[in-house]
């Protein structure tokens, strides 16, 4: 699996090299917008006691967290978002132990004996799609507990780092997934 990411990755760098032109217009940055200005809304930590506030009166038993996020993904354009995935993947231990936020359509597949999960982060020319690898606490059942492939989902984790196949390779280590609305 790790290949495959590896291998992925630098398809992906080849792809941004020689074949993005940087040109919108292909249909598919409409959409993303769509979704980019869904995810900053939620997001956004500006005016966010005054939201909270409106609907402490609905749920009066929940309880709240505030995650103090040093990496906001989600609340960047998607340009911003890609050249920051690439600064993440070339200079990883700058980035372990930072929370990072991240939005995108969810993706998974099975490799290695395990159900490898994904936030996908969609430049706007909608060319070159990249992937945070996530893991939840073992408390989550897959495919029970998991969106279905490419729901729009926003997860906040922290940059962690493990060895498998003879390298060392990144993940967000997430306590849940939220789902996105259009």
């Amino acid at each position: 699996m790790k290949y495959i990411v590896a291998i992925m990755v630098l398809c992906v760098l080849i792809a941004l090299i020689t074949g993005c032109s940087g040109e919108v217009g292909n249909g598919g940055a409409d959409e993303i917008d769509a979704d980019t200005a869904a995810t900053s809304s939620v997001g956004d930590s500006s005016g966010a006691g005054e939201a909270d506030a409106g609907m402490a009166d609905d749920r009066p038993d929940e309880v709240v967290e505030i995650v103090a996020v040093d990496v906001d993904m989600a609340a960047m354009s998607s340009t911003m978002a890609q050249a920051k995935f690439f600064s993440i993947f070339t200079n990883p231990m700058e980035y372990l132990g930072q929370t990072i936020r991240a939005s995108g359509p969810y993706f998974s597949f099975y490799f290695d004996e395990l159900q490898n999960h994904f936030v996908m982060i969609v430049p706007g020319d909608a060319c070159c799609r990249l992937g945070f690898e996530f893991r939840l606490p073992d408390t989550y059942v897959y495919p029970d507990d998991f969106p279905a492939q490419y729901t729009p989902i926003e997860i906040t984790g922290v940059l962690s780092r493990y060895e498998a196949h003879e390298q060392g390779f990144i993940y967000l280590a997430v306590d849940e997934i939220i789902l996105m609305t259009n």
